[in-house]
């Protein structure tokens, strides 16, 4: 609070020297202070003003759209965090045309914004249940995304593992895999976060757990193995053991009280602050409790 205080102090009341920058720097700077669920509704609406001002001057669009796309994105991300699902899905449909609106040509910021887009608009359909639409999408950008250089950017891999997803939840498991493959092929070429890592390894044990494939068990204990040289990943951990109850209770009918508890237990410990707030992610514990419900 003290710090939002003292940046409200600093901000000029006078129009005349209420610039451009003046603005941009305020809100941007709000925003980043917004760490907290309860403060995502602010933060919005600093990144709904940073595109109104940044709209209002097009040639700044022109000579720095990195930025400009940078806070469309950040706006972007919070609203599908606040669940503000049709505004996230106008402004996406905008996100398509906005280097032909701005008659932008630059490869690998095009790239860029491409990644972003897809990766915005397959989690939208994620969260949304809409697994057709994103099993029609992927047919339509699965040849332009094989095409990216693997060594492009860590942002690449934020798009491939919804691809996995959205095959995942279309129950088409070899293709997840085959996805997520390359997020491990790419481990020692490019720098991945490792919560990205992991979520990756969580992901195929999903996807392996609903196949019914034989490798699950190998692989979890590799998971755990990977896992366990990363010790702040507690979260990671416990949905490893979850999956396996999981596991269990699809092959015997057991357990099916205990992981409920567990996940019920799970449920009310994960908390997410600061910038995780707009990291999109695979609902884990939500994917769980469906298959518990299935069977």
């Amino acid at each position: 609070l003290g710090a939002e205080k003292k940046l409200k102090q600093l901000f000029p009341s006078n129009s005349e020297v209420n610039s451009f920058w003046t603005n941009y720097y305020y809100y941007s700077s709000f925003a980043l202070l917004c760490t907290t669920p309860e403060k995502q509704p602010e933060r919005y609406m600093c990144y709904r003003e940073i595109k109104r001002i940044m709209d209002d001057a097009p040639q700044f669009i022109k000579e720095l759209p990195a930025v400009y796309h940078l806070n469309y994105n950040n706006l972007v991300n919070v609203l599908l965090y606040l669940k503000k699902y049709k505004e996230a899905e106008e402004l996406i449909k905008e996100q398509n045309h906005f280097l032909e609106t701005y008659a932008i040509k630059k490869p690998a910021f095009e790239t860029t914004v491409f990644v972003n887009t897809y990766e915005s608009k397959l989690f939208l359909y994620y969260k949304t249940g809409r697994t057709k639409e994103a099993v029609l999408l992927l047919k339509e950008i699965e040849g332009k995304v094989k095409k990216i250089n693997p060594s492009f950017s860590p942002l690449l891999y934020d798009l491939i593992f919804f691809v996995a997803v959205s095959e995942l939840m279309a129950d088409n498991n070899k293709d997840a895999i085959k996805w997520l493959n390359k997020i491990f092929a790419a481990e020692n070429k490019i720098i991945i976060r490792k919560e990205m890592q992991i979520n990756a390894r969580l992901l195929y044990l999903a996807a392996l757990l609903q196949s019914n494939d034989l490798l699950f068990e190998n692989r979890l204990k590799a998971t755990r193995r990977f896992i366990a040289r990363e010790i702040q990943f507690t979260k990671q951990a416990k949905i490893l053991e979850a999956l396996l109850l999981l596991e269990e209770f699809l092959s015997t009918r057991e357990n099916k009280t205990k992981l409920k508890k567990v996940i019920q237990e799970m449920k009310k410990e994960f908390k997410v602050t600061g910038e995780e707030l707009l990291n999109k992610s695979f609902d884990f514990l939500e994917w769980m409790e469906g298959k518990m419900e299935k069977n």
